[in-house]
């Protein structure tokens, strides 16, 4: 929750996706939307039909991947290529490059 605090500090309007109607970023956030941000096409159609400026992953790999996906459809700042990111969160992708 780090990040989400240091947001709201600098006074951006913090918008939260997730399942867990208990997780504590959604007590807080200006806007909640309830699913898995693991299902990276449900998360496409929300950043769609919203205007963002940043989309931040919360401190999971599913997270990182699906906004990876997203922001690949964009021009969010801050994410490697989603070919990238799969290669770099494959153990055994990773290790093949260097062969």
């Amino acid at each position: 929750m780090p990040i989400f605090f240091k947001l709201k500090e600098r006074g951006f309007h913090v918008s939260v996706c997730g399942n867990v109607s208990g997780d504590p970023c959604h007590k807080y956030a200006d806007e909640s939307f309830f699913f898995d941000y693991s299902q990276r096409e449900k998360l496409l159609e929300l950043v769609e039909s919203q205007t963002f400026d940043y989309l931040v992953p919360s401190c999971n790999d599913y997270s990182y991947m699906s906004c990876a996906w997203v922001a690949s459809h964009f021009d969010f700042p801050g994410y490697d290529s989603y070919k990238t990111a799969l290669i770099l969160h494959n153990k055994s992708d990773f290790s093949g490059i260097y062969k």
